[in-house]
């Protein structure tokens, strides 16, 4: 992550995207927490002192002021440094994917939602593949994201638990 001096505005702070607030003794103190959050793209420092220990304000951003301008107010008592942030370009990011700044050469990684996986997180993952939470007498579906589990005709239930006029070796309990 790299914080460039033309990012830094004196009196500016950016606001809606605040995602933690911290303590601190100094602004090199404040990026450096920007720096090990991972979601932290900008931050807002309170440049006055205040009789509180360590005497700073220190706000981490999950946004820049490049894609919300209109969140980048006037107020004299703040700093804001903003970040180069590859997640502000285009949306690199499949199926509602988390895109965080830094971390690889391109600039950027992915967080997958549960059920995609991939570079981008554009590759469904077959949930019916391997270990899933359907019955053995139920039917798995692997649809976009996830699996739907539905009880095999003659038997009924949740598709977790499935019973019915065929099992004729019932168990006492079924585990998922």
């Amino acid at each position: 992550m790299v914080f460039p001096d033309y990012y830094f505005f004196a009196e500016r702070c950016l606001v809606n995207h605040t995602i933690e607030k911290k303590r601190v003794n100094n602004l090199d103190d404040c990026e450096l927490m920007c720096y090990l959050n991972d979601d932290c793209v900008s931050l807002n420092f309170k440049k006055d002192p205040e009789d509180e220990e360590p005497p700073h304000l220190c706000e981490l951003n999950n946004a820049t002021h490049l894609k919300y301008d209109s969140d980048l107010i006037t107020d004299a008592n703040f700093y804001y440094r903003g970040s180069k942030n590859a997640c502000d370009k285009s949306p690199h990011c499949e199926n509602n994917a988390t895109c965080q700044s830094g971390f690889t050469l391109k600039g950027y990684r992915c967080l997958c939602p549960p059920g995609f996986e991939g570079e981008y997180c554009e590759k469904d993952i077959d949930e019916c593949k391997g270990n899933h939470s359907c019955h053995e007498n139920a039917k798995c579906t692997n649809t976009i994201g996830l699996h739907v589990c539905d009880c095999q005709p003659g038997y009924t239930g949740n598709g977790q638990n499935c019973t019915g006029e065929f099992d004729s070796h019932k168990r006492s309990s079924y585990v998922c």
